[in-house]
């Protein structure tokens, strides 16, 4: 990995993910850890850690999403959404523990994969809403699943945690709205808001 040439680099760490030994897989992992490398050659092995698959690479990903490049942890979340394995018990794990960004990371690849989850995996969501502090990032996961897909798995939470239950209901609202398709986090004010007046 010493070479200079980027074009070698990049062999090399594709022919590291082709190979997908737990030696191959610490190489990588510590290659994503070299913050003073390029951006691009982080990238690669952030989508060659995503290649293997294994759940010491699924963990290595999990982490990046508290890299201090947000390109690093956008390469991460794309990599695990697209991977062939089974994911689910890392994204568990980190949804649940302290770090915000891997827990936002985590819920946002279970919603990417929402399809896929079975029914075990949202009925373990549901079982963390009934925990003193339940995640934020759970509650958020579960209000952007189908909401006939979670209706069962909550029952009961409208009286045992009402604000909860408005919580997700209120998600629910939202996310079945037509205005849930042109939605914005940051909209650009337009131009009959700065005619009339408005904030911009």
């Amino acid at each position: 990995m010493n070479n200079a040439d980027p074009q070698t680099q990049l062999e090399s760490v594709i022919a590291l993910s082709e190979v997908g030994t737990s030696e191959a897989v610490d190489l990588l992992s510590r290659l994503l850890d070299d913050e003073e490398r390029p951006y691009f050659f982080r990238s690669a092995v952030a989508w060659s850690l995503g290649r293997v698959g294994t759940e010491v690479a699924t963990r290595r990903l999990v982490r990046a999403f508290c890299d201090i490049d947000v390109g690093i942890r956008e390469q991460a979340l794309e990599a695990i959404v697209s991977l062939g394995g089974d994911p689910v018990p890392e994204l568990l794990n980190g949804i649940r523990g302290a770090d915000m960004d891997i827990a936002a990371g985590c819920a946002e690849v279970l919603r990417r994969r929402q399809r896929g989850l079975a029914d075990e995996v949202i009925s373990r969501l549901a079982e963390d809403l009934r925990k003193r502090a339940p995640s934020p990032w759970t509650v958020w996961v579960l209000g952007h699943l189908p909401r006939e897909r979670v209706v069962n798995a909550i029952a009961g939470l409208q009286e045992s945690a009402p604000q909860l239950h408005y919580a997700l209901s209120l998600l629910w609202s939202f996310l079945e709205s037509w205005i849930s398709r042109r939605w914005e986090v940051y909209p650009e004010p337009d131009a009959w808001g700065m005619e009339h007046g408005g904030n911009a």
